[in-house]
């Protein structure tokens, strides 16, 4: 995904990357609604639409875009209940310290992704 954004965009300023405990034990674990992580990105995305929307001005999008998002809303990790957030680019090939606390399968480790996530090919359907 990552990498389509960037070679459709130059960028890929638009996307965050969030990740947080898996365990549904402590009752706010995968983004459930009771998640501080998945709430708190909520309220951002929020905000960042809003001021996005409130841009008057003749700014090409990208930019307001760009413009428009928080500083804090960045690709992160998260671990105790999701209290404590480690902000670091969400990379599947290095050794970072959210790849070691999170462990990714080895297909979405190993590259290049493009094979993995290429776009079906579209054909014409023909009445039978």
């Amino acid at each position: 995904m990552r990498q389509r954004l960037q070679e459709a965009n130059g960028n890929f300023n638009n996307q965050v990357m969030l990740v947080e405990e898996g365990s549904t034990t402590t009752g706010n674990g995968l983004f459930s609604d009771t998640s501080p992580v998945l709430s708190h990105a909520l309220t951002q995305m929020d905000g960042w639409l809003t001021k996005f929307l409130a841009d008057g001005t003749s700014t090409p999008l990208p930019v307001k875009i760009n413009r428009a998002k928080p500083s804090d809303l960045v690709d992160a990790c998260f671990t105790q209940k999701g209290t404590v957030k480690i902000a670091e680019q969400e990379v599947y090939q290095l050794d970072t310290t959210c790849n070691q606390l999170y462990r990714r399968p080895a297909y979405c480790r190993e590259g290049p992704l493009r094979a993995a996530w290429s776009r079906p090919k579209l054909t014409d359907l023909v009445p039978r």
